[in-house]
């Protein structure tokens, strides 16, 4: 019966090329009638040549019947499907006609077949409209009424098929009309459905019950970087990341089965590999007798809610590590290891500013092998690395689109994908910069862009103050460096004249030589 189901589908499924509710119904009935009418006639147009052999019309009249259903049915899959209404409709007039010009039997007898003429008064009320069905149908009693131009009709032969075409095509007309002023309300619902379903700020998806897209509105097939047309098909599983696959499956079943499911989270990747954080509301659409049709389902995009979440927290996070060291080292490493956990990064490094050549210098990495890293690790301030970051532009892109002149063989074998590079700025001056990149994803997201930026922006003044910090105990150091690296006699006197400091050249002479010795200087 499956079978049967799936097979009578493929014969009646409207063109892709048909839009519009009501124009892929008309379609898919015609089509429906047009199968019904072939079957039949394999039937009856046999028994009909068995059952008159002596009439030589039937053989001829079958080819032409066959291929006038024929050519119906192919109009019926096409955007001009009307034409195959107006088509099958006129056949049964042609038909009536050759039986009653080519039959042997007597012309009272032979216009019995008149009374076939309402079946193409049915099929105009379901195909066309209710003024063409009328039309059709004041044609049908002139042809009958054409009748009397015979000697051996006359009019108490042709009343019986006035009364019995005029009543039935009446009913027919009526049928039409009423019908007309439903589809009519319904296109107005179709429209304003589909203004709702267009003008949406959310993605709207129809969705089979095998969770296979049949209608995306505008804005959800750009939240994925599709046009509408190319979503119809498309498997759910093809939007949500593989780890969301067995949820998506269970939540599928759990509606199918009739069970309410509430809002719930998931993530889903655009077509360009950005993870998409959205808020997913689903719901079975049936019909008037409960069974289920589709799943509408409509997701919001809350990236930008999550990096705000996301962008407050690691900020929360970095300025307490920030306050609790000085060292400048270890506040650069906190930063790259709370930013790989920042959605769509996995490494990264910190590069200094050499204020006195302007060379950019690697200071601390994660997630980077040893052989890029010694790639890497310095840059000269002449360099096109170093004059990138010194113009002071955040970049994102991919890490091939960087520079591309510069990437070797062991700086693409790292396999990096998604870069950010950042400039870090104080006073108006670059004084570091730090990377970010992906081994996975092809983009970064934008929200990610925010919190990296500011992140980053967060480290400048840090090292300022450290470096301001550390300034004159590293002055202090480097000049008692030099102070104990003299070879000679300096001595260093307090207030009073007694010796405060003295070389450590100094000492080793005084300690290794007499009291009295004359080496020593007078």
């Amino acid at each position: 019966m499956k079978d049967w189901m799936s097979y009578r589908k493929w014969l009646t499924e409207p063109s892709a090329s048909i839009t519009g509710y009501e124009n892929r119904r008309q379609a898919e009935l015609l089509a429906a009638l047009l199968v019904a009418e072939i079957l039949i006639a394999v039937i009856l147009l046999p028994l009909w040549s068995l059952a008159d052999p002596d009439f030589p019309v039937p053989g001829y009249m079958q080819v032409a019947i066959f291929c006038t259903l024929g050519i119906a049915y192919a109009f019926s899959r096409t955007q001009r499907y009307r034409l195959g209404s107006y088509i099958l409709i006129a056949m049964f007039p042609a038909v009536i006609t050759a039986v009653i010009v080519y039959a042997p039997n007597p012309l009272n007898e032979t216009m019995l077949a008149l009374n076939f003429l309402v079946v193409s008064v049915l099929l105009a009320s379901i195909l066309l409209s209710a003024g063409e069905t009328f039309f059709l149908s004041v044609g049908f009693l002139l042809y009958v009424s054409a009748f009397l131009s015979f000697p051996e009709v006359g009019l108490p032969e042709i009343y019986p098929y006035w009364v019995y075409l005029g009543t039935t095509s009446t009913l027919f007309v009526a049928s039409a009309a009423v019908r007309g002023r439903y589809i009519e309300r319904l296109h107005q619902s179709e429209h304003r459905y589909r203004s709702l379903f267009e003008q949406s700020n959310d993605a709207v998806f129809i969705l089979d019950l095998n969770g296979i897209h049949v209608q995306a509105n505008q804005r959800g097939a750009e939240m994925f970087g599709y046009q509408p047309d190319e979503m119809i098909g498309l498997s759910y599983r093809a939007l949500v990341v593989p780890e969301h696959h067995p949820l998506s499956e269970n939540i599928l079943h759990m509606i199918v089965a009739g069970e309410k499911i509430p809002l719930y989270e998931r993530k889903f990747r655009h077509r360009n590999g950005t993870i998409i954080p959205a808020e997913v509301n689903v719901d079975i659409v049936k019909d008037g007798a409960g069974n289920p049709l589709h799943i509408q389902s409509i997701v919001r995009d809350i990236s930008q809610h999550k990096a705000a979440q996301e962008l407050l927290r690691v900020q929360r996070d970095f300025a307490i590590a920030l306050s609790s060291t000085s060292d400048l080292m270890e506040s650069l490493d906190r930063l790259l290891e709370m930013s790989l956990q920042v959605e769509g990064v996995d490494s990264g490094g910190a590069y200094l500013v050499d204020a006195a050549t302007g060379d950019l210098n690697l200071v601390t990495h994660h997630g980077l092998s040893d052989a890029f890293v010694a790639q890497i690790a310095h840059f000269d301030a002449q360099s096109p690395q170093a004059q990138l970051v010194m113009k002071g532009d955040a970049i994102h892109q991919h890490y091939d689109n960087i520079l591309p002149e510069t990437k070797n063989t062991p700086r693409q074998q790292e396999g990096l994908s998604a870069t950010s590079v950042i400039p870090v700025q104080h006073d108006g001056r670059v004084i570091a910069a730090i990377n970010y990149a992906s081994h996975t994803h092809n983009h970064i997201p934008n929200g990610s862009h925010v919190t990296l930026e500011t992140i980053s922006a967060q480290i400048g003044g840090a090292i300022a103050r450290i470096q301001a910090e550390t300034a004159p105990y590293e002055s202090q150091h480097n000049l008692q460096t030099l102070f104990d690296t003299m070879d000679d006699f300096v001595f260093v006197l307090d207030g009073t004249g007694h010796i405060w400091q003295r070389t450590l050249w100094c000492s080793n002479v005084l300690a290794t030589q007499p009291k009295n010795s004359s080496a020593l200087p007078s």
